[in-house]
C-alpha cells in the first residue's frame, strides 16, 4: 500500500468526519427575547433574522445578517443599539430606531481549501457590556472587542476548556474599592473572574459541574450566585471563595433571580425554590414541585397593579406561572400560591421581559412553536394572551 495515500485518505477522512459532525449539531429552536427599558419594545433573534415589535405586535423592522447566519442569542441594549451574536461567532451592532446594521465584526478564520479550520464560534447567550468593551462568550472561551472609535477591534481571547453560553458579568462598582472585573461562567465546570482591560486571569473555581446558565449579583453581600448541572446552587465571594452551597433535585439551567433577601429559581425535575440569604451564606430553603417538565429559564420577578410582587416562569410543560411573593416562604409541602397558570401551547423555555400596552402590563415570553412564537400575556387579568406573534421571515 502507498504509505502516501494513506496518510493523504486519513487526513480527508478526519477532515470530513468533523464536517459532518459540525453539520449535524442540533441547533436551539427557540428566540432569544429581550425588551427596552422603557417597555415599549421586544426584540426577536430567530433563525435569519433580529425582529423589533412594538407592544401592539406591529413589527417595527427586520434585521438579516449576511448569507445564511442564524440568530437565537438575545439582543442587549444599550445607547440606541442593540448588539447582538450570531451563529457563526459575528457580533452586529443595529440602530435601535430603524433596524438598520452600523456595523458587524468577525473573527479571521483560516481557510483550507473551501473549508473553515476549527470549529465554528457559535455566539449562543447575550453580550456583557463594560465601557468601550463588549464581552462575548464563544464555543472555546470569551473575547472582548473594543468599540470606543465605533471601529470594532479584537481586544482579546481568553480560552476556556468549554463553551461559553451565559452572558459575562462585568462588575465596575467604585463604592466596593473592588478592581473592574469580568466574571464567566462555562461548561468547563469553572467560574472565571478576568481583568477586563486584557483578559487576564485573577481567579478560577471549580464549581463541580458545568454553568449553561450565568451569574447573579449581590453587591451588598459581595458575592456571585450560579446554578450548575451538578444540582447545586453555590455563593461565591468576589475574590474567589466558596461560601455556601445549596443541593437541589436536578440541574439548575437558569440563573436564580435575588429578591428581597431570597433567591428564586428552578430545576429541570420540575421543582421551584425559595432560597433565604444570610450574612454567612445560605438560609432556610422550601421548595415545591411545579411541573413535571423542566423549569429550564431564569424567573421573572414583577410588580402587579397593586404594587405586590408576582414571580412569572415558563415550563417545558406549555405553560407560564405566575406565584404570588407576598409572603416569604410562600412554598409549601402543602401548598403553592399559584396566581394563574396559561397555556403556551409549547415548551415556554426562553427569558420572560415586559412591555406595558394601554396601562397593561404584558409579560413576553418564547417558545419553541413558531406559529406561536411570542406570547403576550396579561400580568394583571390572569394571565389572558393579549396575541401572539407567528414567525415570518
Amino acid at each position: 500500500m502507498n504509505k502516501k495515500l494513506s496518510r493523504n485518505g486519513l487526513f480527508i477522512a478526519v477532515a470530513l468526519l468533523v464536517l459532518l459532525s459540525a453539520c449535524s449539531r442540533q441547533r436551539d429552536t427557540w428566540p432569544g427575547i429581550a425588551g427596552t427599558t422603557n417597555g415599549d419594545t421586544v426584540l426577536i433573534s430567530y433563525k435569519r433574522t433580529v425582529i423589533s415589535l412594538n407592544a401592539e405586535k406591529d413589527r417595527n423592522w427586520t434585521y438579516r445578517g449576511e448569507d445564511d447566519t442564524d440568530f437565537y442569542a438575545p439582543a442587549v441594549i444599550a445607547d440606541g443599539r442593540a448588539y447582538v451574536g450570531d451563529y457563526k461567532g459575528r457580533i452586529h451592532a443595529i440602530n435601535l430606531e430603524d433596524g438598520k446594521r452600523i456595523w458587524m465584526y468577525e473573527a479571521e478564520r483560516q481557510q483550507f481549501l473551501w473549508f473553515t479550520v476549527g470549529a465554528v464560534d457559535r455566539v449562543i447567550g447575550p453580550i456583557g457590556l463594560g465601557g468601550d468593551m463588549l464581552f462575548f462568550g464563544t464555543e472555546h472561551g470569551v473575547s472582548a472587542l473594543n468599540i470606543a472609535n465605533d471601529e470594532p477591534e479584537l481586544a482579546w481571547e481568553f480560552g476556556t476548556g468549554h463553551s461559553v453560553w451565559a452572558q459575562p458579568v462585568y462588575l465596575n462598582n467604585p463604592e466596593l474599592d473592588f478592581p473592574p472585573t469580568l466574571f464567566v461562567t462555562s461548561l468547563d465546570k469553572h467560574l472565571y473572574a478576568l481583568n477586563p482591560e486584557n483578559g487576564e486571569e485573577r481567579w478560577s473555581l471549580d464549581m463541580g459541574g458545568g454553568m449553561p446558565g450565568g451569574i447573579t449579583l449581590d453587591i451588598e453581600h459581595r458575592r456571585l450566585y450560579v446554578g450548575t448541572l451538578a444540582g447545586e446552587i453555590i455563593a461565591v465571594s468576589f475574590d474567589g471563595q466558596e461560601l455556601a452551597n445549596y443541593e437541589t433535585e436536578g440541574w439548575v439551567w437558569g440563573n436564580p433571580v435575588l429578591h428581597n433577601g431570597y433567591l428564586y429559581f428552578g430545576d429541570l425535575d420540575g421543582m421551584l425554590y425559595e432560597l433565604e440569604v444570610t450574612e454567612s451564606g445560605f438560609g432556610e430553603a422550601t421548595k415545591r414541585k411545579l411541573s413535571e417538565e423542566p423549569l429550564r429559564a431564569t424567573p421573572l420577578v414583577v410588580e402587579d397593579e397593586a404594587g405586590q410582587a408576582v414571580l412569572v416562569i415558563g415550563s417545558d410543560d406549555q405553560l407560564v406561572y405566575a406565584i404570588d411573593l407576598s409572603q416569604p416562604n410562600w412554598i409549601s409541602d402543602d401548598d403553592i400560591d399559584v396566581r394563574w397558570k396559561q397555556e403556551a401551547n409549547a415548551a415556554a423555555v426562553t427569558e420572560l421581559t415586559t412591555v406595558e400596552l394601554e396601562g397593561k402590563e404584558l409579560v413576553i415570553v418564547g417558545t419553541e412553536n413558531k406559529d406561536r412564537l411570542v406570547l403576550a400575556l396579561d400580568l394583571n387579568n390572569d394571565g389572558k394572551r393579549e396575541w401572539a406573534y407567528k414567525y415570518e421571515k
